[in-house]
């Protein structure tokens, strides 16, 4: 069941897939690609389990057989995506190695892009018995490096369009920017969006399909966020301000972090202050510079006396059953601090997380966004109503609540002067 302000997000979508229209990209003629700007905590899984189901049953109902292919980076998000497609009775395969699931049995398929892409030639090949999708709903679809030909998403959209080439894509994403540009340009064609006064415009809806994150904070969607900094700046915090990213990239020199977080006396006296400052708090994620820092930051933290259950480091190195068994014990308030190197930033759902710590540089409007989305999430207790029960309720009765709950605030401690070397691009009234 949509909410009333994801209704005229996929009302627009659905619209868009309709239309004849088209657009020269890459030497063929294709379908205008369409992008969703969907914050966190909007139900993205949802939006794109209906645009799914509604595509599929539209074709039904001419006699067409409509395909779908969902596809997501990471094998959780992938598993949560169908779970979600499920829970509204749309029946999907997963296609995905880390999950140790590779079918496309149903017309839907939930895949990860590094386990589709290795099978181009075989269960996705262009032969008669092949997968080959109708449309392709891409999460995170910002990731959609569309510059360059050789990255493994462009490589799967290319095969497919040289199959058909009117297979319409459309993306859901919480953060529309690579670096600190839009996406909006060369492949991406328009943003989802339906004003009210459109004969579409589907009964009960709110908002125009564009659902930003101070349109998910203004009506009590997801926490407020407070914003912390060092109690004795430059003192207790990193200074960064001779870094910069690599040319073409958002990311640092690894190198250079390292010797800029070297100083083991003033790692303790933060990680002292964060500690302090979390002590009431749910859930710690923090950011660290490198797979070095993290270590050197749970050592800090044993100093302190935090118990070695209470903390837990995942960087891509971390194997896949240590991180889910990391997250898992998150989720439920068994291991208080998670430590991570900008792995943690897309597509994880741990609701529990009240508390941000920036101990690093970012470089990238689009990992600002998603890390902070990372706390937002509503902390819904038990016996308190569910998003369906909240969406008849007024937005006073639903920020009322928010304060009422175990989180009724979310908290980011920035020591690396992140906020003000990108804040400025975020969305202000937020700030």
């Amino acid at each position: 069941m949509l909410l009333s302000f994801q209704k005229p997000a996929v009302s627009a979508i659905v619209k868009h897939l309709r239309q004849s229209k088209s657009k020269k990209w890459n030497g063929i003629e294709i379908h205008p690609p369409i992008a969703l700007n969907a914050s966190v905590s909007s139900g993205k899984s949802v939006m794109i389990a209906e645009t799914a189901k509604t595509v599929i049953d539209m074709g039904k109902t001419k006699g067409n057989r409509v395909r779908a292919l969902v596809i997501q980076r990471a094998g959780e998000l992938c598993e949560q995506n169908s779970e979600a497609a499920w829970s509204i009775g749309l029946e999907n395969s997963i296609y995905s190695a880390s999950l140790d699931q590779k079918s496309t049995h149903y017309d839907v398929v939930y895949g990860t892009e590094g386990t589709i892409v290795r099978a181009l030639e075989k269960e996705f090949a262009a032969t008669d018995d092949g997968f080959h999708p109708d449309i392709i709903l891409i999460d995170e679809g910002h990731q959609v490096n569309y510059a360059d030909a050789d990255t493994m998403f462009m490589r799967i959209l290319v095969h497919f369009y040289t199959i058909k080439p009117k297979l319409r894509v459309v993306t859901f994403t919480g953060s529309p920017f690579r670096d600190t540009d839009s996406i909006i340009g060369d492949y991406w064609d328009s943003f989802a969006a339906m004003n009210s006064d459109d004969p579409l415009y589907p009964s009960g809806a709110v908002g125009d399909g564009q659902i930003s994150t101070e349109f998910m904070l203004q009506n009590g969607w997801i926490t407020p966020i407070h914003f912390g900094w060092p109690t004795h700046e430059g003192e207790d915090s990193y200074d960064f301000s001779s870094l910069q990213p690599k040319s073409g990239s958002w990311e640092f020199d690894e190198r250079e972090l390292d010797e800029a977080t070297a100083d083991e006396a003033k790692l303790l006296r933060i990680m002292a202050e964060v500690v302090d400052r979390s002590r009431e708090r749910l859930g710690v994620l923090i950011f660290a510079a490198t797979k070095r820092h993290t270590v050197r930051v749970a050592d800090a933290l044993r100093k302190l006396e935090v118990s070695d259950s209470d903390i837990g480091i995942i960087t891509d190195d971390t194997p896949d059953a240590e991180r889910a068994d990391i997250l898992g014990r998150a989720k439920i308030g068994n291991c208080k601090f998670v430590i991570n190197v900008g792995v943690l930033t897309t597509g994880i759902n741990v609701p529990r997380w009240d508390t941000l710590v920036f101990l690093r540089p970012i470089g990238s409007l689009v990992l600002l966004i998603q890390a902070i989305g990372r706390v937002l999430r509503l902390m819904i207790d038990e016996g308190s109503p569910g998003m369906v029960e909240r969406d008849s309720l007024t937005v006073e009765e639903r920020m009322a609540l928010i304060a009422a709950s175990e989180k009724p605030f979310s908290l980011l401690l920035d020591y690396a002067d992140v906020m003000n070397r990108l804040g400025h691009l975020y969305e202000n009234p937020i700030l």
